[in-house]
């Protein structure tokens, strides 16, 4: 991720590619639901979130994240 300003980019803080990525979880949140975990994995304090309903794909090349409809075949 950059951060661009006044004709210049440079790659993001981590703080704000913190806040970046929370008020991204966040929006998600409201269209498709996100459950969050905190876990330890070999030693390592780790958080996940979960995106209900929400597949990755690809389109173009790029990461895409799409709204998904479970039928009841895939149930």
């Amino acid at each position: 991720m950059k951060v661009s300003g006044r004709g210049t980019s440079r790659p993001a803080q981590e703080n704000e590619a913190t806040s970046f990525l929370t008020g991204a979880l966040a929006t998600v949140a409201e269209h498709f639901g996100v459950e969050i975990q905190n876990i330890r994995k070999e030693g390592q304090p780790m958080a996940i979130a979960i995106i209900k309903n929400a597949r990755f794909g690809e389109e173009n090349g790029e990461t895409i994240l799409a709204h998904h409809k479970e039928s009841e075949d895939e149930a």
